[in-house]
């Protein structure tokens, strides 16, 4: 079992100490410290910061908390040379391997991002020099309390002008072909172009689970898959448990899952142990531990799920996909496993509701 900090109890670290108003980032998977091949982050844009173009040997996901701004991304593939993207709060962006890019925060808003990257062995950069380069800026302290107020907003309504910024470049709906800037692009499933990949949430569309043997199926929680194994060596997801929603055990043999919770209050199990989880919270179950999230509250549960591979670097060869799952069947003590993925039981799943304005509220708790 993985005990992770709160989100107001992390170490913050200024990334170049040299510039007055440079972004600070704070560890909250430790891929050193907690053996696993991902790190996960909060990091701070000022407003009107510019980050210094970045190269990374893995690929790189931001999901936005707080603030407006644009990334900015080139890669050998992309044949128009950089693209720009306008991004919200709730938006999910994604840099490809090696690409060179950079975020640009409003001049008046800071922002706010959850961070991902992958650090599988022979991408060009391990674990331990990605812990040694963040935690070697300046020491800032915590999140001050005016930004945790913010982050950990649990309540309120999402106006009817929300502001949403388009993007310069959209990508993929659901349709399964579009024409994007005069091209004609693919789903997600079939097809990576354009970088950096964007998702807004209200185009995400609400799945519940396809009840199947090995998948822990509950009509009581909706998943939204933003980013998935189909195409990516990982999944990504937004998830709401509703009130009194209890998972089922499960496990999946070959990847790491993750839960940050952004609204509500739970109960999350692994392997025996049994904790409490807020807003706020980091829950990571390891590849084979029995695990599951229930939604103990008064209010819905909403959370971004995110599921690793046990090794990133042999995702491309497996016949098979990594991201099974297997149930606990209570009675006999027995795991029964799927034969599809975790990503392909949502999108084959029945359609749920979409999110409402004020279920989005609780994905962005500064459009509230």
């Amino acid at each position: 079992v993985i005990f992770l900090p709160h989100i107001k109890d992390l170490e913050m670290y200024k990334v170049n100490p040299s510039l007055e108003r440079s972004n600070r980032l704070g560890l909250i998977v430790d891929p050193e410290r907690d053996d696993l091949p991902f790190s996960f982050a909060v990091e701070v844009f000022e407003p009107g910061t510019t980050t210094t173009m970045e190269t990374n040997p893995g690929f790189e996901l931001f999901y936005v908390l707080t603030g407006e701004g644009e990334a900015f991304c080139s890669d050998d593939q992309q044949e128009s040379g950089e693209s720009v993207v306008e991004f919200s709060v709730g938006d999910t962006l994604l840099f490809p391997p090696k690409s060179t890019h950079g975020i640009r925060a409003h001049p008046e808003q800071r922002v706010t991002v959850l961070g991902l990257m992958l650090h599988a062995p022979g991408m060009g950069q391990t674990a331990s020099e990605f812990v040694e380069w963040a935690h070697s800026g300046k020491r800032t302290g915590q999140l001050a309390p005016d930004e945790l107020a913010v982050l950990l907003k649990q309540s309120g309504r999402i106006t009817e002008e929300t502001n949403i910024v388009r993007p310069i470049v959209t990508l993929w709906t659901e349709d399964e072909n579009r024409v994007v800037n005069g091209r004609q692009e693919h789903s997600p499933t079939q097809n990576l172009r354009w970088w950096p990949a964007h998702r807004r949430m209200e185009e995400l569309t609400a799945k519940h689970l396809r009840a199947e043997a090995g998948v822990a199926a509950a009509p009581s929680n909706r998943l939204m898959l933003v980013f998935d194994a189909a195409s990516l060596p990982f999944n990504f997801a937004l998830e709401v448990f509703e009130v009194g929603h209890v998972t089922p055990l499960h496990s999946h043999p070959t990847g790491h899952e993750l839960f940050y919770i952004l609204q509500g209050e739970g109960e999350a199990f692994c392997d025996g142990y049994t904790w409490q989880v807020q807003a706020g919270d980091t829950c990571v179950f390891p590849a084979l531990s029995v695990h599951g999230l229930n939604n103990t509250g008064t209010m819905q549960l909403c959370s971004l799920e995110l599921m690793v591979p046990l090794d990133p670097e042999v995702v491309g060869s497996l016949e098979e996909p990594w991201d099974t799952t297997c149930t606990l069947d209570g009675k006999t003590g027995t795991m029964a496993c799927s034969e599809v993925g975790f990503s392909t039981a949502i999108k084959n799943g029945p359609d749920a509701n979409k999110l409402s304005k004020d279920e989005m509220c609780g994905f962005a708790p500064n459009k509230c």
